[in-house]
Order: structure tokens, then sequence, then C-alpha cells
């Protein structure tokens, strides 16, 4: 911006001093345009200040132990039941055929509160039997069935209990 008051100012006066000499042709206006000088950019070294640094050290991983989960994808959604039946003393199994060999633990609850175990009979690799409390008769109850390491049921099913010999 100085410099082009600078600029400004010489023009004028050089034009001044044009009018003082003899007659000469009229004056045209000329326009300068000022020229935008940048100003250098400032330029941030870091300052490195010292950092911690971790030295890698061996450590023994655990040995892998054997899980009693699925081996996944397994299809929870293909989980059928497959029979269910009266047992003594006022006790009710149903089984669940899987679509593949059952491994793992489950277990039951029926009706949200009686507890049921769950077994593979060796014969049938395929098949959950789940046993415990009889709840009731000529009733619907609902089912759900938990393997050992999950909060949440992997399949859950309504099933009508018919009477006794039936």
């Amino acid at each position: 911006m100085k410099r082009a008051i600078i600029l400004l100012g010489i023009v004028l006066l050089a034009l001044a001093f044009a009018g003082c000499v003899g007659k000469s042709p009229a004056p045209t206006a000329t326009f300068v345009a000022p020229t935008v000088t940048r100003r250098p950019t400032r330029t941030v070294t870091p300052t490195l200040s010292p950092t911690l640094t971790l030295t890698p050290t061996l450590t023994a991983l655990p040995s892998p132990t054997p899980s009693a989960s699925l081996t996944p994808p397994f299809a929870y959604d293909k989980i059928k039941v497959y029979t269910q039946g009266h047992l003594q003393g006022y006790r009710y199994f149903v089984a669940f055929k899987f679509p593949q060999k059952v491994e793992g633990e489950y277990h039951a609850i029926v009706d949200k509160n009686k507890p049921y175990r769950c077994e593979v009979l060796s014969r049938y690799p395929d098949r959950l039997y789940c046993s415990g409390p009889l709840v009731g008769i000529l009733i619907y109850a609902t089912i759900d069935l938990y393997a050992k390491d999950r909060d949440t049921p992997i399949f859950t099913t309504r099933f009508f209990i018919p009477e006794f010999g039936q």
C-alpha cells in the first residue's frame, strides 16, 4: 500500500513538471494499477519434545482352551422342535432338531421361570433333548433355548402341551 502511494506521488509530480515545460499535448491520465505484494508466510517449525518410547517385551500368550460354543456360522433359525412328551413324575421334555451335529452346552427356560436341563443323546448327535417340570396340561407354553455362553436365547418358540397319554 505504501509503495502504491509513493508511486502515485511520483506520477503526479511528473505530471506537474510536464505542465511547466512549454506547450505540450494535453496530458492524458494513465492509470497504473497498484501491485499486490504478498507478505512472506510465516512457517512454524515444531519443537519436538521428548516422548516415552515403549520397548517391546515378550509375553507368553495363553494356550488355546477348548470352547463349548458353536462353530460359526451357525443357522439358529434352522432349529426345529422335533418331538415332545410327558415323562414320569410330572416332568416334560422337548427335543430340538439341529441342522448339524449339536456342539456345546445348552439349557432352556419354559414360561420364563421353569429351568430345563438339555443333553445330546449319543445315538442322535443332531438332536438336543431338554427336560424339566411340567408347566400345565392343555396349554401353550413358551420355551427359550440358551447356549452356555449366551445371555439371550438362541431360539424361542411356543408349543402345546397335550393331556397325558396323547
